[in-house]
C-alpha cells in the first residue's frame, strides 16, 4: 500500500523584527552576572510589541542554572510556562488597547569571550524562535567582563549583532501590566525559593519596584561584588607589600653581590701582584744562592792553591 501524500499548509514567511533593548536592562544583567566570573548564565526577556511593530524588551529574569561553565549554560524549560502564566495574569489588567506583555527574547552571557552566537547558540535560538508562533523573539548576548553587548534579530547571522539601543516609553496602563507581572514573578520566587529565581531584571521599572519594597537583586549583587572586590584589592595590596620586601631583599643581595664581585676582583689583582713579587723574590733568591755557591767554589780553590804554594811549607 502506497504512502499518502499530505499537502502542507502554507505559512506566512517569518520576518526578523526590529528590536528595542533599553540600556538599563543591559546594565542590570551585567551587574548581576559579572561577579560569577567566567561562568555563563542564561535567562529570558519579557516585553511587548509597540505600535511601530518593534519587539521591545522591558524586563527579564535569570533563573537557577542547571548547567553552567565557561562556554555553556542551561536552565529549566519550565520557566517559559511560568513566565507565560505571569504574563497572562498581567494581561487581564486594562483593555485591549494596551499591548500584551509576553516573552520577547532570550538573554545569556559570554563572559570575557566577546559577542557572537556559537553553534549551540544558533541551534538554541532557532528552537526558541520556532516555538514562538510568530517567531517574534530576539537574542541578547552580554559580556559583563568586557562591558560589551549585542542584540541578534535572527539566528542566520551569528555575527550580525547590534548594541542594545532605543528608548522604552510605557503608558501608565502598560506600566501597571508590567508591575503586575513582576509581582507575580515575586510570588513564584517566594514559593520556589531565592535559589530557584535569583534575579528578576526590572529594567526601567527598577526604581518603582524598590520604592514598593521589592528585593533589589542587582543592588545586592553589586554590593557583594564591591566588598568582594575590596577584599581582593586588600589581598593584592598585602601581596604587593610582600613583593616589595622581596624586591628590596633582592636589591640588597644584588648590591652585596656587586661588592663581593668587586672585592673578588681586587683580591685577584692583589694576588696576581703578590704572586709576581714572590716570583721575583724567588728568582733573586735563586740568583743569590748561585752566587754564594760560586763564591764558595772560588774560595775553596783559592785555599787549595795556597796550601800547595812553597810559602805555605
Amino acid at each position: 500500500m502506497g504512502k499518502k501524500k499530505f499537502k502542507r499548509k502554507s505559512t506566512p514567511k517569518s520576518r526578523d523584527y526590529p528590536a528595542i533593548v533599553p540600556e538599563s536592562l543591559i546594565r542590570q544583567a551585567a551587574a548581576f552576572t559579572a561577579p560569577r566570573g567566567r561562568l555563563e548564565m542564561g535567562g529570558l526577556l519579557i516585553g511587548h510589541v509597540d505600535e511601530q511593530g518593534n519587539n521591545v524588551a522591558v524586563t527579564g529574569l535569570f533563573p537557577e542554572q542547571l548547567k553552567e561553565s565557561s562556554g555553556y549554560c542551561e536552565f529549566d524549560g519550565m520557566w517559559t510556562a511560568l513566565i507565560a502564566a505571569a504574563c497572562d495574569h498581567a494581561n487581564q489588567i486594562g483593555d485591549k488597547s494596551v499591548p500584551n506583555v509576553r516573552i520577547i527574547g532570550w538573554i545569556h552571557t559570554h563572559p570575557d569571550i566577546g559577542i557572537f552566537l556559537s553553534g549551540i547558540d544558533v541551534t538554541t535560538f532557532r528552537a526558541l524562535r520556532d516555538a514562538t508562533p510568530d517567531r517574534r523573539l530576539m537574542a541578547v548576548v552580554v559580556d559583563p567582563l568586557r562591558e560589551q553587548n549585542g542584540v541578534f534579530l535572527t539566528e542566520k547571522e551569528p555575527n550580525g549583532d547590534k548594541p542594545a539601543e532605543g528608548e522604552v516609553k510605557l503608558t501608565p496602563e502598560l506600566e501597571d501590566r508590567y508591575m503586575a507581572m513582576l509581582d507575580h514573578l515575586e510570588k513564584i520566587r517566594q514559593f520556589r525559593g531565592l535559589s530557584a529565581l535569583p534575579c528578576i531584571l526590572a529594567g526601567p521599572l527598577r526604581h518603582r519596584r524598590i520604592l514598593q519594597g521589592a528585593r533589589d537583586d542587582m543592588g545586592i549583587e553589586l554590593e557583594r561584588g564591591f566588598f568582594a572586590a575590596k577584599r581582593q584589592i586588600h589581598a593584592m595590596e598585602q601581596e604587593m607589600k610582600q613583593l616589595r620586601i622581596q624586591v628590596s631583599n633582592l636589591e640588597s643581595l644584588r648590591h652585596a653581590n656587586t661588592r663581593l664581585a668587586s672585592n673578588q676582583k681586587q683580591f685577584e689583582t692583589d694576588m696576581a701582584s703578590f704572586t709576581k713579587r714572590l716570583s721575583i723574590l724567588e728568582e733573586e733568591q735563586r740568583a743569590s744562592t748561585e752566587a754564594a755557591k760560586k763564591s764558595r767554589s772560588i774560595l775553596h780553590r783559592l785555599i787549595q792553591v795556597l796550601r800547595r804554594s812553597p810559602s805555605g811549607q
